[in-house]
C-alpha cells in the first residue's frame, strides 16, 4: 500500500448534533472510520480484490476510497441479473474500469461528451459549463483497452439515449452532477432497470452538487422506490 502514502489532506469543517445525540454520533462515526482498518486486518478477500483494481485506475477518477468501494460493491450485487451497466458521467475513465471489471460478460456504456459539462446548466447548479474538461480522449480509450465489454458513447446523454433503447438495465452509476443531466437520466433509466437492479447517484449530499440531490428528490417522489442516502454522500435506489 506504498502507494497511499502522502495522498491524504483532510480539512473538512465538522458540524455536531445536539449534546443529547452526539454520544451515539461518536459511535457510529467511529466505527464509520474504522471500518477499512478492519477489513485490512481481517484479510478480506473481496476488499483486497477492490484495492488491487483500484490502484490500477486511482489516477483516472475522482471517486475516493469509499465511494469506489460502494460503486465496486453494487456492480457485484447486481452482476448476475440480466441487462447491462452505464456508468453517466465518465471523466477520465476510472469508474467504468472499474464497474467493467466486476463482470466482463456483461455490456458497460461509457456515457459522456469527453469534453467538459454540456450547455445545460440551471439555476441551483455551482458547475457551469465546460467543467471537468481535463480530459484527453485517447488516455480514456488507452484505459478502456483493457475491457472489451465497454462501449463508449460520446455525446451528451440526450444524444447517446437513443443508442439504448434496445438494452435493460441491472446497474447505472449516475455521476452528472447538474440537476437537468441527472433528471434526464432517472428519466431514461429508470423504465430500464430490470428487477433488483441498482441506480447508484454520486455527489447526492455534496455541497457543490445541489441539483443532484433535487433532481433524485423530485423523480422519486412520484415512484414506489426510496432513495437510501449513504454516509459516502451517494444514494442508491433499488428497482423494486
Amino acid at each position: 500500500m506504498d502507494w497511499l502514502k502522502g495522498k491524504i489532506s483532510i480539512n473538512q469543517p465538522v458540524v455536531f448534533p445536539d449534546k443529547k445525540y452526539q454520544d451515539k454520533y461518536f459511535i457510529g462515526l467511529n466505527l464509520y472510520l474504522g471500518y477499512k482498518e478492519i477489513l485490512l486486518l481481517r484479510k478480506d478477500n473481496n476488499y483486497s480484490v477492490f484495492l488491487a483494481i483500484y490502484e490500477k485506475i486511482e489516477h483516472a477518477t475522482k471517486l475516493d476510497f469509499d465511494r469506489a468501494y460502494i460503486v465496486f460493491q453494487a456492480a457485484q450485487a447486481t452482476s448476475t441479473l440480466p441487462g447491462s451497466s452505464a456508468e453517466c458521467g465518465v471523466y477520465r475513465g476510472g469508474g467504468s474500469a472499474l464497474i467493467a471489471s466486476v463482470n466482463q460478460d456483461r455490456k458497460h456504456f461509457a456515457l459522456d461528451t469527453f469534453e467538459g459539462f454540456p450547455d445545460v446548466t440551471s439555476d441551483i447548479d455551482i458547475h457551469r459549463k465546460g467543467g471537468f474538461a481535463d480530459t484527453l480522449i485517447m488516455d480514456v480509450k488507452n484505459i478502456f483497452q483493457s475491457y472489451p465489454n465497454i462501449i463508449m458513447l460520446k455525446d451528451t446523454f440526450s444524444q447517446s439515449f437513443p443508442g439504448l433503447q434496445q438494452e435493460s438495465f441491472s446497474f447505472v452509476h449516475i455521476d452528472a452532477d447538474l440537476y437537468a443531466s441527472t433528471l434526464e437520466c432517472c428519466e431514461f433509466f429508470y423504465k430500464k432497470m430490470n428487477q433488483g437492479g441498482i441506480m447508484l447517484f454520486d455527489d447526492y449530499l455534496v455541497r457543490d452538487t445541489p441539483g443532484v440531490k433535487k433532481a433524485v428528490d423530485e423523480f422519486f417522489s412520484l415512484k414506489k422506490e426510496f432513495p437510501i442516502v449513504l454516509p459516502t454522500m451517494q444514494a442508491m435506489v433499488f428497482k423494486l
